[in-house]
Formats: structure tokens, sequence, C-alpha cells
């Protein structure tokens, strides 16, 4: 067998679910298992062999075999095979910016800060939209989109006009006797990236048709597509902040998922730009007041109700105000049902909505429009 090259990836790097994953799709079957150490696999005419543990002497050996397999069908380096092999299991992002100041691949210190901080703000967008679709998202964020954000990961940039690479781990979902297991954080993980795509599309299309009629309605009509005035801000910076000709966003979807999604790539022309400007300026001052409606975030502290069958009032403390404060929520039968397992659990109540100041009593928060329930330990830091 060949020598291993000293200047490739370390093959024990190498997720062996990804491995196994990555065979999968690329057309392998699995025929067996080998003394229940190692997983048996035919790829196009050749037998392969996955251990099932690291801890096996003969681990990097076979693991070569099937990065070399893998590498000779594809007509890639084992480099490109095994980086190949590590990134099918993320959604990647990659966004090409075209200008002149990126034709060697470098950019300015100082304005390519500022570009990846938009490229941020762009993702962040998404996927605030793909938990509850507003227009605009002002102040705090819903907290699974913050949690998701904690999740992305920043690849290594390609050459090519500068090209930023993101990536977005998903999960591969469980089978329950064949049929899929939908888990709510998996199902919302996999929707950003694709929210994403879809409201730079929709924000293409809306600029289009705004340019010859002048309606804003363009884009009011494409909420639902994804399009915020948090992202149109973010392409319009993007913009800016480099003088870009073009900013194209290519978007490759992991094989995690359950269904298999085209690569697709999106250019934003600066054509548009300064009527997706002028339609943040427009959309904001039709918005009501910031303080008309806000975000309260805590654990319950009390719990009220006569018949819980009709709903109650809770309180939480409010986590997210610079002092501590307590809130009324007047909830309907599902959600103070909520609100009781959150109080038992230690969980925390997220909701959105109007909030009512009256003298002598508590601050209670009206026509709630978003209510959730989370569990703050998942958000420490391993």
């Amino acid at each position: 067998m060949n020598a291993i090259p000293e200047n490739q990836m370390h093959l024990d790097e190498l997720p062996l679910v990804q491995i196994c994953n990555y065979l999968q799709a690329l057309g392998a079957t699995r025929i067996g298992n080998y003394l229940n150490k190692a997983s048996v696999w035919q790829f196009h005419g050749k037998e392969l062999l996955v251990p099932c543990a690291r801890s096996f002497a003969d681990y990097t050996d076979r693991i070569f075999e099937v990065v070399e397999a893998i590498s000779r069908y594809e007509n890639a380096t084992l480099a490109q095979a095994c980086s190949n092999i590590i990134n099918s299991g993320y959604d990647i992002i990659r966004i090409r910016n075209i200008s002149p100041e990126s034709k060697d691949g470098t950019l300015p210190f100082e304005e390519s800060v500022s570009f990846i901080s938009e490229s941020k703000n762009a993702l962040l967008a998404a996927a605030c939209s793909a938990s509850t679709q507003k227009i605009s998202y002002k102040g705090q964020k819903p907290h699974n989109a913050e949690k998701f954000m904690r999740t992305v990961r920043f690849g290594q940039t390609e050459r090519g006009s500068f090209t930023l690479q993101i990536l977005v781990p998903i999960q591969r979902p469980l089978l329950d006797r064949g049929f899929l297991v939908e888990l709510p954080d998996e199902n919302y993980e996999r929707k950003v990236v694709p929210t994403l795509e879809a409201g730079l599309m929709a924000i293409n299309d809306a600029a289009q048709a705004a340019s010859l009629d002048s309606s804003i309605g363009h884009f009011e009509d494409k909420v639902a597509n994804g399009v915020t005035t948090n992202l149109c801000n973010a392409l319009v910076s993007m913009y800016e902040s480099l003088e870009s000709t073009e900013i194209e966003f290519t978007f490759s979807f992991s094989l995690n998922r359950p269904k298999t999604l085209p690569q697709s790539k999106v250019g934003v022309s600066r054509d548009y730009i300064p009527v997706i400007k002028e339609a943040v300026q427009v959309l904001l001052s039709k918005e009501p007041p910031e303080n008309a409606e806000c975000m309260v975030r805590g654990p319950v502290i009390k719990l009220r109700s006569e018949n819980s069958e009709f709903g109650g009032e809770v309180t939480i403390r409010d986590i997210m105000s610079p002092k501590l404060r307590p809130i009324r929520l007047s909830l309907d039968k599902k959600d103070y049902h909520e609100a009781i397992k959150a109080h038992d659990t230690n969980k925390f109540i997220e909701a959105e909505g109007v909030l009512a100041v009256r003298q002598g009593k508590a601050p209670a928060l009206e026509k709630i429009s978003k209510f959730t329930v989370f569990n703050p330990a998942d958000d420490a830091v391993d």
C-alpha cells in the first residue's frame, strides 16, 4: 500500500459518520460488517472497510484506503477528498466580492472587517426571518436565531476576487422504523440557509420591479420569502464598504439533509443598491415606534389562574432589561400549560408583544405575537 503523504490532512480528524454518509452519497452500498469491528462497503467495484472505532491498530490504514478510493473516483487530491468529506456535514455559503480591490485575492484590512461583519448580519437576518417572518428586527433578536449563530463556523477563505466561506452544521436526521423524525431544532437549522437564498432572490425581484413602478409593495410582499430591512441593509453595507461591482452568493447544501438540494448561485447587482437602500428607509418609516413592541425573556416567578383550562396569568423576571423587572403575561390554555412546565423544569420563556405600563402594577405584555420556551442550559459554553 502507498505511504500516507505527510503533508495531507490528518486522517484521524475525519468524522466516521461523515465518511459513511459521503460514501453512500457517492453510490456506495453497505454490504455487511466485519467481525463487528468495521462496516463493509461496495464502492464502484472496490470493497472498503470503515472501522467502527479509532482505537484499532490499522485505523489510519483503512481510512486512507477509503479516502484514496474517493479521491480516485472524484479525480481529486487526497486533501481535496478529505475536505469534501468534512464539508459534507455543512451547508456552505460562499460570498464572493468582485471589485477592483480584490482582483489579486486580497482586500484592504479595514474594509474587509466591515465586509465580514455584514456577511454575518445577512445570515443573522435570515435566521430571524426563519423564526418569525417580520419585515424588521430591531434590538434583541429571537433566541433561536442567536443560538443558531453560535453554531456557525467561518471557513478558510478562497481565492477568486476574494471569497468568504461560511459553514452551517446540519445534523443528519434520525429515522424511526424508516420514517423521518423531525426534531424542532433540527427543522429550524435546516430552514436558515434556504431562507437566505430565497431572501436574496426575492430582493432582486423586488428591486427590479420597484425600479420600474416605484412601488414599495414589491418588498412588503416578499416578507414570507425572507426579505427584511436587516438583510437589505447588510447588502447595502457590503457594497458600500468595498465599492464592489457585484456580490455573488453560492449555496451548497449538506448531504446530511433528508432531501438533496441543488447548488445555486445568486448575484446581487450594484445597479439595484440605490433602490434597495431607499426601500429600507421607506419601510422603516412605516414601522410603528420602536417602543411599541418589545421582546421579554426570563424565568417564570409566579403563576395565577382561577381555572387553568381557560389559561391564566404568569409573571416572568425579564433578564433583557437593564434592571431585572417582573413582567406579566396573560396566556391562553396551551401557552399557560407550557408556562407551568417551564416553571417546574427551570426553563425560560421568551415572548414578543406590546408592553403596557400602568401605575401601581407590574408592566404587562399584551398582544403577544410570539411565545416560546427554551432551556437556558443549552446556551452554556463548553
